[in-house]
């Protein structure tokens, strides 16, 4: 570490069960199923999931790029 100032070190962090992974998935799943599906909720869910998730809202979609 000390030889390489401007480098770093990324930790890992810990491992997820396949019990929390199956409860991740029947949250989504769930989520997709329902009639009242928002996209709103499906943010605040990768949210609640993926920490780093940034999503910007700009009223356009991929369609709309096109």
């Amino acid at each position: 570490m000390r030889s390489y100032h401007s480098l770093g070190v990324i930790k890992n962090k810990e491992n997820i069960t396949l019990g929390q992974i199956d409860k991740i998935l029947d949250e989504f799943s769930k989520m997709f199923s329902s009639d009242r599906l928002d996209k709103s909720d499906i943010i605040q869910l990768l949210n609640k999931y993926i920490p780093d998730f940034s999503h910007i809202e700009t009223g356009k979609s991929l369609d709309n790029k096109l």
